[in-house]
């Protein structure tokens, strides 16, 4: 871009060419951001914490809580069985089970949920569940999973134009294969929720996020409530 049009786009107060920082970047970067888990918790609060799947793929054949529900402050163990509404948490597209009760799909898949008295005592009643599993065998190679066609998710594009004869007649053409190891990004804030039920009804939660109507739309169809009784705080 030319020079004289970069200085008619800052006069008119873009932002081009110009160094922006998040809103919140100074906190986060100082440590002084408040995040749900720096906030005391309520009296009374009960704590929850996940079981996990053993294998990486397979399928659960049996399920032992007897030892875990033994643990002097658990107050219960949730399952798929529990839930009310639509177990399905998939926020833009299906296929993403809140608790699994049949089939194990990843690793570390979440099965129950333990609630005791404190973090504690759920963390270590969890690892006292025993899961009992027939183990298959994972796909972990891309293609072949592509010619199993066992898909993630099925294939889409958008599409604008003739792309197919655009790149036919292209000048200038590179073909070739690459293989990108995506990786999650490492978050800021700790992987945690505080949600309190109102007076009305209604539940209101207090999470660490970046998108809270997501959570709102997901938390109402999981607890099969209207999505107005759920409020979502960050």
């Amino acid at each position: 871009m030319r020079h004289f049009e970069m200085d008619k786009l800052k006069a008119q107060g873009g932002s081009v060419g110009e160094s922006k920082y998040h809103e919140s970047a100074i906190k986060q970067v100082c440590g002084s951001a408040n995040f749900a888990d720096d906030n005391p918790e309520p009296y009374g609060c009960l704590h929850a914490y996940p079981v996990l799947a053993p294998v990486t793929s397979g399928f659960i054949k049996s399920i032992d809580t007897s030892l875990a529900l033994a643990v002097e402050g658990v107050k219960r163990i949730l399952s798929a069985e529990d839930v009310p509404g639509k177990l399905d948490i998939g926020p833009v597209f299906p296929g993403d089970v809140l608790l699994t009760s049949h089939e194990i799909q990843y690793h570390g898949q979440p099965v129950l949920i333990v609630v005791a008295d404190t973090y504690e005592i759920a963390r270590r009643a969890a690892r006292l569940v025993v899961i009992e599993c027939e183990q298959t065998t994972p796909i972990l190679d891309i293609k072949k999973a592509i010619s199993k066609e066992h898909w993630v998710r099925p294939p889409h594009s958008l599409n604008r134009g003739n792309s197919e004869n655009a790149i036919n007649n292209a000048t200038h053409q590179l073909k070739g294969e690459i293989n990108i190891g995506g990786q999650e990004h490492f978050y800021l804030e700790g992987q945690i929720a505080l949600a309190q039920p109102d007076n009305d009804g209604g539940i209101h939660v207090q999470c660490s996020t970046q998108h809270p109507t997501e959570v709102q739309h997901l938390v109402a169809k999981i607890l099969k409530k209207p999505f107005s009784f759920v409020n979502v705080e960050t």
